[in-house]
């Protein structure tokens, strides 16, 4: 009664840590994945002269968004037994303005045709890159939306200044110069990078307004969000895609459209898409970056040995100087004190060892004195 009993450490904390790191490993693996079958694929059907119609394939790809929300609301209602309108309400929330309300006036749909308009350039631009120079050039390009993401979010979102991401913006850029230097700076490869670098920085810019408008979302909301975009894209986008069709700046040979192709690429972007909305609620949101880090070299031996394409030295350097300012920028702000603090805990239990020893010396001479005695 009253005596103090040593406790086992609670290893809950643990657990979920590993968890949500297996977790991230999956995520990771799944949208390097999408990511590199999304490309290959579309690049494919562009090699055999099925389909070139960036503007058409950006309406096609971008409609099967609305199929986001739909899995995750029947799987409430019929697996968790969710009343459907309380799963609505909060779920239409994020576009109410303040968590947690009813969305009465819809103050925020205008943000929405904003996230529209950047999406709907960024994955133009990108289908059109992919047309002009190669898979893993363009995937390697990509790539560089995350320095673009940190340099906005400084700028806009007053993000933390941490000067390794500094580094990491100029490894990206050298990497962007040199894959427009493999042809001179001149010719269809310079025009194919200057459009994947659009492709990157709209990417950039439609993260950041999402990170601005929507924030921390939940899963329902998330996802509706996407179905909403995808509903948008469908109502808006026609006209422009018309007009390219009426005007001859975009020909689309229907008998011959590679529709299997379409419809895979469309899935694969609607689970990248959901992955990258939703990874917060699964593991830590840099996994997304790892996976797309991940595509680079996939795409880079797809490339290389399932369609015999010649890597230079300068675009190997390229790969590597945008892959390795992608893992720096992916580094956590308080990364210096992960790195130190293994070899701290070790000086710290060196220190306690060599104290403990010394003590031992100490109370060995006081019994040999008392021995003498």
């Amino acid at each position: 009664m009253g005596v103090a009993t040593a406790r086992p450490i609670p290893k809950a904390n643990c657990l979920a840590s590993h968890g949500r790191f297996l977790s991230g490993l999956v995520t990771a693996m799944v949208t390097g994945l999408t990511w590199v079958g999304l490309t290959q694929i579309i690049k494919e059907a562009e090699l055999q002269h099925l389909l070139k119609s960036p503007a058409g394939l950006t309406y096609f790809c971008s409609g099967w968004l609305m199929l986001a929300f739909p899995p995750y609301l029947l799987m409430n209602v019929l697996v968790k037994h969710k009343n459907m309108k309380e799963v609505l309400r909060e779920s239409i929330a994020v576009y109410a303005g303040i968590q947690g309300q009813e969305a009465r006036h819809w103050p925020h749909v205008w943000k929405t045709a904003l996230l529209l308009f950047t999406w709907a350039l960024a994955l133009y631009t990108y289908f059109e890159a992919l047309w002009r120079i190669e898979a893993a050039d363009v995937t390697s390009l990509y790539a560089t939306n995350h320095s673009f993401v940190y340099m906005l979010s400084w700028i806009v979102l007053f993000d933390k200044f941490v000067a390794i991401r500094i580094l990491a913006m100029i490894f990206s850029i050298t990497g962007i110069v040199l894959f427009a230097y493999v042809d001179g700076f001149t010719g269809n490869t310079m025009w194919g990078v200057i459009i994947a670098v659009t492709s990157s920085s709209m990417t950039a810019v439609h993260k950041v307004l999402y990170s601005k408008f929507v924030g921390d979302a939940s899963v329902g909301q998330a996802t509706l969000f996407l179905s909403c975009l995808g509903v948008l894209c469908l109502a808006f986008l026609w006209p422009i895609l018309l007009a390219m069709y009426l005007t001859g700046a975009e020909v689309v040979d229907w008998e011959r459209a590679p529709w299997h192709q379409a419809v895979a690429a469309s899935l694969l972007l609607l689970v990248y898409q959901v992955l990258s909305v939703c990874v917060v609620h699964i593991t830590w949101k840099e996994f997304i970056g790892i996976g797309v880090a991940l595509s680079i070299p996939v795409c880079a031996l797809v490339d290389g040995l399932w369609k015999s394409k010649k890597l230079s030295g300068m675009k190997l350097a390229a790969f590597a100087l945008i892959g390795v300012g992608l893992l720096l920028i992916l580094l956590p702000e308080n990364w210096t004190d992960l790195v130190v603090k293994p070899f701290k805990a070790r000086k710290k239990h060196a220190r306690r060892q060599s104290n403990a020893n010394s003590a031992n010396h100490t109370l060995r001479s006081r019994l040999n004195r008392t021995t003498y005695m």
